[in-house]
């Protein structure tokens, strides 16, 4: 008889709050950083405010502390023994926006998230300018759970401004009263949770992650492996998102990734690691290579998963290698090309610089003879949109080729 690894609980917002203020509940390094839109984080608010359903939560109680991160900007230390497996964008949103905190990006910059409502109408909106401006709108909800007055003297501010401006009806001082106090009480909305078992390892824990998201559109491949490596590579993953971010602005401190084509991010820097060290083109097959999975058995194998890791990070040293990258810009331009509004395909650009990276470690062709190549390999490949459809099989077909030395 199978046992059931989890259990159903349920918690009102303002306890999941307070528990990432202090700490107890933390982030694992599973996910990406936050990258929902501002239209989003209102959607949910008014789902909330009219007592539809917003999801639910997967939450493991660790057995010891594994690496982990706070939650946007919560003060509390994040050695908690409850961490946040899946739901990290809702559970973000709801954080930053009742505590006025502000969200790291997925470019690691620092931004507020400005939700504002109208308690005549019910309606929540993406604050704007025009919003801060109207008196019937408040600008910032944040502001209904983060000020020092209290409701009473909070809702009295609101309808005293707004009657600075037209005259307000007994029954729109009713309105606004219950529409103010109606938002507050989001504190006490109850969220569904799952609660993963205490004796299931990081890895199982990655796994039930990577099976949930399945399920949906949220995620793929990349994001699989991307996944796999927070929990056996963290350090590799960082290295990945840290060349992405430094892609996409000028650098004054030395040498960094920026240039005039593309700014790639991580998973498609991953791609072209898979490419040059897994000889893969197809991410599915190399998320199971990395799982450790072995083709013919079927069964997953500590060492074999260790061996490809070790293969997939010592071609990501050369595919990060910046020397590597700005002498395939010269081929790029070699071939004609000088900015990224002349790239026809992302693509291309990417796995042209697979080719590169064969060409040069691989197969030791000189710098010269190299460059020249692979300016004629892109320019045709560009022409032709060579890995416009179906990519991925393309790849496959490529690594097979380039990839396999006589």
């Amino acid at each position: 008889m199978s046992t059931q690894r989890f259990s159903h609980t349920t918690y009102p917002i303002s306890q999941l709050v307070a528990q990432i203020e202090s700490g107890q509940l933390s982030l694992p390094d599973l996910q990406r950083p936050f990258v929902w839109k501002r239209t989003r984080i209102r959607d949910l608010f008014d789902s909330l405010y009219h007592g539809y359903p917003a999801g639910y939560f997967l939450f493991w109680s660790t057995p010891s502390l594994v690496d982990s991160h706070k939650v946007a900007t919560a003060e509390g230390t994040a050695g908690g023994l409850k961490m946040i497996v899946d739901g990290q964008q809702r559970l973000t949103s709801l954080y930053a926006v009742m505590k006025g905190r502000p969200v790291i990006n997925e470019d690691n910059e620092v931004q507020f998230i400005r939700i504002s409502f109208n308690p005549l109408t019910e309606a929540f909106a993406v604050g704007d300018a025009a919003r801060e401006k109207d008196p019937e709108w408040l600008n910032n909800i944040s502001e209904v759970w983060t000020n020092s007055e209290g409701m009473f003297a909070f809702t009295n501010a609101f309808i005293s401004n707004l009657s600075n401006s037209r005259e307000v009806s007994a029954e729109e001082n009713k309105k606004i009263g219950e529409s103010l106090s109606k938002l507050e009480g989001l504190g006490n909305y109850q969220f569904s949770s799952l609660d993963l078992s205490a004796d299931l390892d990081i890895d199982e824990v990655a796994e039930v992650f990577v099976r949930i998201n399945s399920l949906g559109v949220p995620l793929n491949s990349a994001d699989f492996i991307l996944t796999l490596m927070s929990v056996h590579k963290k350090e590799a993953r960082h290295q990945l998102e840290d060349f992405a971010r430094a892609a996409k602005n000028p650098s004054t401190d030395g040498a960094s990734p920026y240039n005039h084509f593309h700014a790639p991010s991580p998973d498609e820097m991953l791609r072209v690691a898979v490419g040059l060290g897994l000889k893969r083109g197809v991410l599915q097959n190399a998320y199971q290579a990395l799982r450790g999975r072995d083709p013919k058995t079927k069964l997953v194998s500590a060492a074999v998963r260790d061996e490809h890791f070790d293969q997939l990070l010592a071609a990501q040293d050369q595919v990060l290698n910046l020397t590597n990258w700005h002498e395939y810009m010269v081929a790029v331009k070699r071939a004609g090309y000088r900015s990224g509004d002349m790239l026809t395909s992302t693509n291309n650009f990417l796995y042209c610089y697979l080719v590169f990276l064969i060409g040069r470690h691989e197969y030791g062709v000189g710098q010269s003879e190299l460059r020249e190549a692979v300016a004629r390999w892109f320019f045709m490949a560009s022409l032709t949109g060579r890995y416009t459809g179906s990519p991925e099989t393309i790849l496959e077909g490529a690594c097979q080729v380039f990839c396999v030395r006589s």
